[in-house]
Order: C-alpha cells, then sequence, then structure tokens
C-alpha cells in the first residue's frame, strides 16, 4: 500500500474500534520512496489506541525505529519484511 494511500485511510476510516490490522508493502517492487515511516506509525497508535495486533507483509522497516510501532500492540507480525540490525 502506498503512504498515501495509507494517511488517507488512517485519517478517513481508521478509528478506536480497530484491533487488529494487516498490510503489505512493496519490499520487492524496485521503488525507493519509503513505504512505511515513523510518523505513519506514530498516527495509527495515536488514531487506533486499541490496536493489539499488526501483521505486516513484504514491508520496509529498514528506516523505521522500532518505538515508533504503537505501544498497545501485543501481536507483530513480520511476514518477508526488512528491518534494521537495531530491531534485534
Amino acid at each position: 500500500m502506498r503512504p498515501k494511500v495509507m494517511w488517507h485511510l488512517l485519517r478517513r476510516y481508521m478509528a478506536s474500534r480497530l484491533h487488529s490490522l494487516r498490510m503489505g508493502g512493496y519490499l520487492f517492487s524496485g521503488s525507493q520512496a519509503p513505504q512505511l515511516s515513523p510518523a505513519l506509525l506514530r498516527a495509527l497508535g495515536q488514531k487506533c489506541p486499541n490496536l493489539k495486533r499488526l501483521c505486516l507483509h513484504v514491508a520496509d522497516l529498514s528506516m523505521v525505529p522500532i518505538t515508533s510501532l504503537p505501544s498497545t500492540l501485543r501481536t507483530l507480525e513480520l511476514h518477508s519484511c526488512e528491518i534494521s540490525m537495531a530491531w534485534l
């Protein structure tokens, strides 16, 4: 999902009722544009305070600090994602 689309969905449709979210990225598309930013993940945590489960597929998280993830998460699933060494 492109960042512009994600911001639009976050602003218009996501709310406190959201408990689980699954998103896919474009890690292998060759695009150099950032997919998930620290600001987007922080906004997700603020807009969706009851988010407990986040599932990310094929996303580039190499520039995203782990501290940007919503603090309410209890389950984080990463499938074919790129992360930085700081996450380990």
